[in-house]
């Protein structure tokens, strides 16, 4: 009868046991590169572990670096930047697909900073042309309002 009474609890432990157990196998193996990093400030060297994670951060800021770059419309103000850019970017595709996560990282990371520059530079050259706009806007008014100023003095001799 002793033994009636602990089925049950022995069952629920089992099972306790088998979900933690599936959980845990569940999870991926990371795979990871290690990295040399110096810091600016102390001057040292640091090792830093480069796995399919931080290559994939890499990617989405690159992404949504490039996405930014395109909506500034950064291929026609800033070519060449952003296809120094583009040009890292698949060398990053190209180095991950080859498992190289250390120089994946670094393409993408680099892609991102190229994608930035390009988005900067396009978004001073619209400031600079609607500063240019506005102010041919306001020489073509000022000429209006002397032509005007002009006639009407021309009628008024007449007169």
């Amino acid at each position: 009868m002793k033994l009636k009474k602990k089925l049950p609890l022995l069952g629920a432990a089992l099972l306790i046991l088998w979900l933690f157990s599936g959980c845990a196998s569940t999870e991926a193996p990371v795979e990871e590169e290690v990295v040399q990093e110096t810091t600016e400030e102390e001057g040292t060297t640091q090792t830093t572990a480069i796995d399919r994670t931080r290559v994939s951060e890499a990617k989405n800021s690159a992404d949504t670096a490039r996405f930014d770059a395109e909506n500034a419309k950064a291929p026609k103000a800033a070519p060449q930047e952003f296809e120094a850019a583009v040009a890292l970017y698949e060398e990053g595709e190209s180095l991950d697909t080859a498992d190289d996560l250390e120089g994946a990282y670094e393409a993408y990371s680099g892609a991102a900073q190229g994608f930035k520059a390009a988005k900067e530079t396009a978004d001073t050259r619209r400031e600079e042309a609607l500063r240019a706009m506005n102010d041919a806007d306001a020489a073509i008014s000022n000429a209006e309002k002397s032509a005007q100023e002009a006639a009407e003095e021309a009628e008024q001799e007449e007169n």
